[in-house]
């Protein structure tokens, strides 16, 4: 698998659970007790998103 097929199906991949976590606080599905941990998931999800977009671009660069 090229690096360009790789870094779009990973960040597909993280864009889904994004989306599951937040499906999920919309329609109270998360306790209470998991709240905090939850969070800190989604945060980490949006973290490594923001991240491999930003090597995508370099690695764009690097192919020009």
């Amino acid at each position: 698998m090229d690096t360009a097929k790789f870094i779009t199906y990973f960040k597909n991949k993280i864009s889904k659970e994004i989306d599951n976590i937040k499906d999920a606080f919309e329609q109270g599905r998360i306790p209470k007790e998991n709240f905090d941990l939850t969070v800190g998931e989604l945060k980490g999800l949006r973290t490594a998103k923001d991240l491999l977009q930003e090597s995508a671009k370099y690695i764009e660069n690097d192919d020009n």
